[in-house]
């Protein structure tokens, strides 16, 4: 059954597509991100898709004439097309601009795609060390396996529903509760499940469901006023949501009520004389609606390789550039993929299913020998002192220091060491490994947390999941065996709580994951530092202080890859100047605890900067090259830093003990 057109549900995918875009876009006016909170567009999608496809099928129930086949045929015509054009495409691109670890990031992620389980895969890569969403040309295919994985199941339960007569508002509203209950606990705790998997998000498909069912049932009844107010209310509260939504919002969970809410009240209400309905059914918003979902799958991969190929962010310019042309691809696939591949003249049921699953596989067989050959790593220029680069965080044995507590030394003897901090200490756990080689000392490294404080002030972003991971640790690092503790974290991050940026077109990329502290919640972070830094002092025990490890703005491995494909094989270096200011805060604090012979100070910038280039921090030299990433140090840099703590402390107290 077909339902009547409504051209304003087009212009309000338009509005979804667009805030999406504005998203991955990441383009400043003002100081500020355009729409930080564009990725609510994606939920946006969810309830119109809820709505229109429960239409469909509550229509064909009514008529007997609903089928499972048809129903499946419908979706495979819609998704499978274009979706396998795209991900086909990104590989030509990979395996020119992408490093082999980024080839075969892609490649895993097609071959989850293959069987519509791209969001378990983007949830498991979800780590702290994985790569940034906005270089992975598919990262945003997530949300197509949740529609998929619902409507593998939502068809069946809608004929159970009608069949055995049962109340849609009880029905509808338990099942919706629940997700929507499961999303808030997960906000805090797991909030990469909560954001990735169908169960936090299967209310907002059911909220658009409710009112195709409502509709059929009732009609779309309204009023005079609210048919005017109504809508221009709700695309103001969608516009705001938009604009004051960020990562740091919890999300899908009760917030999230704000736009399903707007959504839902501009699908209800629109569609008769108002100013919103003639704005959403004009030629350009229906045009671009027309499109959207080619629109959304050309983007990212656009973006994502523009990113890959530049070695510094992309500018405004370039993200127009790349939506026109973005907006130039999704109108020719819509044009001769997705319009033909509709046509049920034009292509039969069978025929349907054959290219899809001839498709698929296909995309699962490039992603199998993309895994397999690891991403051929012969490809590309060979970068000396590539190899190992991030196995600092893993003891000999392979244990990962950054999910469990590690130890590492003589394990003949009780640990009298204990490394605790966040990653930034995590990676020196192989070196200071080496380092106690021989010496009959242990030590434990507690990497899995965040920075070492007293407590986490209440409005600490990740307070609620790590403050009971310190809790855990403070017994172990107060314990009378504990004779040297060293503090290791990334500090100005969590005090700022702004990106690093090198000035120099290095930018760091976190989208959306963290949302500034006035000064005051930055001076109660600032002490809860100090407190439990001197805590440590006044309980006797000597304290290792490492101060901020130089941030760097560019991904050193990837940019020095560039670098060498374009024949360039100048020092890739940063500004000391710019560390000094980025870390002004935290430097003050640090050298404002009185010193003793307790406490040792070890300054990372000393080992870095104006050392190797004058007035500047260095991220290689020679064959050796001192990070993994952006801001971790590699095995070669935290051999360098760890030898600076072990030479301190044989000055200072005879050896770390």
């Amino acid at each position: 059954m077909k339902l009547p057109y409504r051209p304003e549900i087009d212009g309000l995918r338009a509005v979804a597509v667009a805030s999406i875009l504005l998203f991955h876009a990441d383009i400043a006016v003002f100081g500020g991100h355009l729409a930080p909170g564009g990725f609510l567009g994606v939920d946006v999608f969810f309830v119109i898709s809820g709505y229109l496809i429960t239409g469909i099928v509550t229509g064909e129930l009514n008529a007997g004439s609903f089928s499972f086949a048809q129903f499946y045929e419908r979706r495979a015509r819609r998704i499978l097309p274009a979706l396998v054009l795209v991900m086909a495409a990104c590989f030509p691109a990979a395996w020119l601009w992408a490093t082999p670890e980024q080839l075969a990031n892609l490649s895993r992620s097609a071959l989850a795609n293959a069987f519509f389980a791209a969001n378990f895969f983007f949830w498991s890569d979800a780590g702290y060390f994985s790569e940034s969403i906005l270089v992975k040309p598919l990262s945003h295919t997530w949300s197509l396996s949740v529609e998929e994985q619902f409507y593998a199941v939502f068809p069946a339960f809608l004929v159970v529903v009608f069949r055995r007569r049962l109340s849609v508002p009880v029905t509808f509203g338990a099942i919706a509760v629940a997700s929507l209950a499961l999303g808030q606990g997960l906000s805090r705790p797991a909030p990469e499940a909560g954001f990735y998997l169908l169960p936090t998000r299967a209310w907002e498909f059911l909220a658009g469901a409710f009112l195709a069912v409502m509709e059929a049932r009732f009609g779309r009844k309204s009023t005079p006023i609210l048919d005017h107010a109504a809508p221009a209310l709700a695309l103001a509260l969608l516009a705001l949501a938009f604009h004051r939504f960020d990562g740091a919002t919890p999300h899908p969970a009760l917030p999230t009520l704000v736009p399903i809410g707007a959504t839902m009240a501009l699908i209800w209400f629109t569609g008769r004389r108002d100013a919103v309905t003639a704005l959403l059914s004009s030629r350009a918003f229906v045009g671009v609606g027309l499109v959207s979902y080619s629109l959304y799958l050309w983007h990212q991969p656009l973006f994502a390789f523009a990113r890959l190929y530049a070695i510094d962010r992309p500018g405004t310019a370039a993200y127009l550039a790349l939506m026109a042309l973005a907006g130039g691809l999704a109108y020719l696939s819509w044009r001769f993929v997705e319009q033909p591949f509709r046509d049920k003249a034009f292509l039969s049921r069978r025929a349907v299913w054959a290219s899809g699953v001839i498709g698929l596989a296909a995309v699962a067989a490039m992603g199998a020998v993309g895994i397999a050959g690891g991403g051929f790593p012969a490809r590309i220029p060979e970068v000396e002192g590539m190899r190992s680069l991030a196995e600092g965080y893993r003891t000999k044995a392979g244990d990962l220091c950054t999910r469990d507590n590690c130890r590492v030394g003589d394990s003949s003897v009780p640990p009298s060491i204990v490394l605790v901090g966040d990653s930034h200490a995590g990676v020196l756990a192989r070196s200071l490994e080496k380092a106690l080689e021989g010496s009959g000392k242990s030590a434990l490294v507690l990497a899995n947390g965040d920075m070492w404080v007293d407590r986490y002030p209440p409005f600490y972003a990740t307070g609620e999941r790590y403050q009971p991971v310190l809790e855990s640790q403070q017994p172990i690092v107060w314990a009378p065996g504990t004779r040297t503790v060293i503090l290791a974290a990334r500090y100005t991050l969590r005090v700022e709580n702004t990106p690093f940026d090198n000035g120099e077109g290095g930018v760091e990329v976190l989208p959306g994951t963290y949302a500034g502290h006035d000064e005051a919640q930055k001076r109660e972070v600032l002490s809860a530092i100090d407190r439990a830094t001197r805590d440590l002092l006044a309980r006797g025990k000597r304290v290792v202080l490492v101060y901020p490890i130089p941030e760097v703005g560019w991904d050193v491995p990837g940019t020095l890859r560039k670098l060498a494909m374009r024949g360039e094989r100048g020092p890739l270096t940063t500004s000391h100047e710019a560390y000094r200011a980025r870390n002004e805060r935290v430097i003050r604090l640090f050298d404002a605890i009185p010193d003793g012979p307790a406490l040792l100070r070890v300054r990372p910038d000393r080992i870095f900067c104006d050392t190797f280039v004058a007035g500047r921090c260095a991220t290689h030299w020679g064959p050796d090259i001192f990070y993994f990433d952006d801001d971790h140090l590699s095995v070669s840099g935290a051999d360098r830093l760890v030898g600076e703590i072990a030479r301190l402390a044989k000055e200072r107290w005879g050896g770390l003990d």
